[in-house]
């Protein structure tokens, strides 16, 4: 457990900690949750090209051959994974 005056320097720190102020520092901070990809949802950043992605899950697709909806899910999952590991 920590102090009182160890409580009230962490929440004084904490109001001084308001994030980036720059275009720089805010287009840094906006790919933090795209590190590892193992959680969150799945998205495409602006400058990938999803054509390629559609591309990938349709090999994927043909080559595993889906039957149920597991399968399905677990394909889809293996292009997402293939699609962020090549970053």
């Amino acid at each position: 457990m920590i102090s009182d005056a160890q409580l009230a320097a962490n929440r004084k720190n904490a109001e001084l900690s308001t994030g980036p102020k720059t275009a720089e520092g805010k287009e840094a901070i906006a790919l933090n949750n795209f590190r590892h990809g193992l959680a969150g949802a799945f998205h495409f950043l602006a400058w990938e090209k999803t054509a390629e992605f559609d591309s990938l899950l349709a090999d994927l697709r043909s080559e595993h051959n889906p039957q149920t909806a597991t399968e399905q899910i677990l394909v889809e999952r293996m292009a997402q994974h293939e699609w962020l590991r090549r970053a």
